[in-house]
């Protein structure tokens, strides 16, 4: 949840610049995170949050780099067995998020909902022609599918204290 309110301060602050959005959306073995984190990438290729551990974190954001530049999302697979010793696999939606601007974007608009403490359910596509991610309606009736990833981020802790004394 840190990374994810991490993010959306870097957006909002920054409403002018484009981003891409990383989004674990499938994993397999021993991984570092689950389905549903996320990584945020400038246009320089630089990375906010962590999907890996640090491993891959400079692959996503040189593909993120890319995505922002072309606008066609990317599906990564890596097995991190094979690469690092790790026995895991893991599937990483890269799509372009447009800046914020006025009316704001996905990110901003999470960020709203979170502050609103209302519900947010995000429907992640990474499988099939139209790949990327939209907000549901509170309401929205959704099933499972193969290649599709709902993620229903919970709202952040918070605590209140009441009463006098220590």
């Amino acid at each position: 949840m840190k990374a994810l309110l991490q993010i959306i301060d870097r957006v909002a602050k920054n409403p002018a610049q484009p981003w891409a959005l990383a989004t674990l959306v499938q994993t397999a073995g021993s991984t570092y995170r689950k389905p549903g984190a996320r990584l945020l990438v400038d246009l320089s290729g630089g990375t906010l949050g962590v999907l890996s551990g640090g491993c891959l974190e400079e692959e996503i954001g040189h593909r993120g780099k890319m995505v922002i530049e072309n606008g066609s999302p990317a599906v990564l697979s890596f097995d991190t067995k094979r690469l690092y010793g790790c026995d895991g696999q893991l599937k990483i939606l890269v799509e372009r998020i447009p800046a914020a601007g006025e009316n704001g974007n996905l990110i901003t608009k999470i960020g709203r909902l979170l502050e609103r403490r209302e519900l947010c359910r995000v429907r992640i596509l990474f499988e099939g022609d139209v790949m990327g991610s939209n907000l549901l309606a509170s309401d929205a009736l959704v099933s499972e599918q193969p290649g599709v990833l709902i993620d229903t981020v919970p709202l952040p802790v918070r605590l209140l204290l009441f009463g006098t004394g220590p």
